[in-house]
């Protein structure tokens, strides 16, 4: 699929990607105040797109 690659490895690298946002990045802003309130909004919101976005590159994955 990317480069004419197959194999697990490819499919795990695409769904990888897709997974929700960085949790750490989220505990490091509030740690050193970084406007947490942004950074744990953005991960509450990332988290359920992120359940769509998995679905779709399943199905992109499975379909080549």
């Amino acid at each position: 699929m990317i480069f004419k690659g197959r194999g697990v490895i490819v499919d795990a690298c695409l769904i990888e990607s897709a997974m929700s946002p960085m949790i750490m990045g989220a505990i490091m802003a509030e740690n050193y105040g970084l406007n947490p309130n942004l950074a744990n909004a953005m991960v509450s919101i990332g988290i359920p797109i992120s359940f769509l976005t998995i679905a779709f590159w399943y199905y992109i994955t499975t379909l080549f």
